[in-house]
């Protein structure tokens, strides 16, 4: 189903603006956002010049070219290790197992691929979120409001600049799930993959001001390359876990919080819901049905 495009929003906008264009950008509608790539776009300022966006094509392509070298590297180091290494390490000979092989070997493909990034300055990256339909507009909507408002906490970060999500799950580069388990991507990205204080502090900012919990963070160089979760190496697809910016501990707290927060707001609606029910069933003039099928109808005062 095609649907009429969706311009990108730029901050800083007014409450109105946003409103309106999250009313278009509602990626539970499952509609095609024919222009933009089959995503909904936002954005904390203005676009960067096309003069520059012109060097990132010419840099990509010089990414693909170097990266597919170190990837094939990776996967026939690989290979090898598969064919040559044991299994388990054995202390008593000095033999390495094949994970610790394996490990030096992802360490070396990230390094290459880090000095390539910086080379080719496509050092961008996001932070992932994949939401079912029942809170992806919710979701990016949060996402939304603190990026392109004036006084949104993403948009007074000077490092993070761009966000998106995808317009519906059939998306072949970020829908997924299953027919009975849709899913959708949302991206929330970071100037520079390869600084950790700017990730971090945007992790912090999504954890604890938006409450939303991102697993992964995963460079642009890695998507640009195809490095993904089913990778025939084995390596991890992701340059940050949740766990390299916080501890466990502190993110189990977090999540504990949010959902004391969430079921102590169900409580308050639900006892709001029931006093309107109430209100209304006397203002109809009926009686509060018997929980009991024993009970008769309560009687009403006769009228003196």
């Amino acid at each position: 189903m095609s649907d009429k495009a969706v311009h990108p929003l730029r901050g800083p906008a007014s409450e109105s603006d946003i409103n309106t264009y999250l009313e278009n950008a509602k990626p539970s509608l499952n509609k095609d956002n024919v222009e933009f790539g089959q995503w909904y776009w936002a954005y904390s300022e203005a676009k960067s010049e096309d003069a520059k966006e012109e060097k990132a094509e010419q840099d990509k392509d010089k990414l693909l070219e170097e990266g597919k070298k170190l990837e094939d590297i990776l996967l026939k180091e690989c290979e090898r290790i598969k064919a040559e290494e044991p299994v388990r390490e054995n202390k008593k000979s000095g033999k390495r197992s094949q994970k610790q092989w394996r490990e030096d070997a992802y360490k070396t493909f990230n390094e290459g691929v880090k000095d390539l990034a910086k080379e080719c300055n496509i050092l961008s990256g996001k932070w992932l979120f994949f939401p079912g339909p029942e809170s992806v507009d919710a979701t990016w909507s949060k996402v939304v409001h603190s990026l392109t408002s004036a006084d949104g906490a993403l948009h007074k970060h000077a490092k993070c600049n761009v966000a998106k999500v995808a317009a519906n799950t059939h998306n072949p580069e970020a829908g997924g799930g299953s027919a009975d388990h849709p899913i959708y991507c949302i991206c929330v990205y970071v100037d520079d993959s390869w600084d950790k204080k700017a990730v971090g502090e945007v992790f912090e900012i999504l954890v604890k001001e938006l409450k939303l919990h991102s697993q992964s963070y995963k460079c642009d160089a890695n998507t640009i390359l195809g490095i993904d979760s089913k990778h025939k190496s084995g390596i991890p697809s992701s340059l940050w876990k949740a766990t390299d910016i916080m501890s466990k501990a502190e993110l189990d707290e977090l999540k504990n919080a949010k959902k004391e927060e969430s079921t102590k707001k169900f409580n308050e609606n639900a006892k709001v819901a029931a006093k309107k029910t109430s209100a209304e069933d006397e203002v109809d003039g009926f009686d509060e049905v018997s929980s009991s099928e024993d009970e008769g109808p309560k009687k009403k005062k006769a009228k003196k």
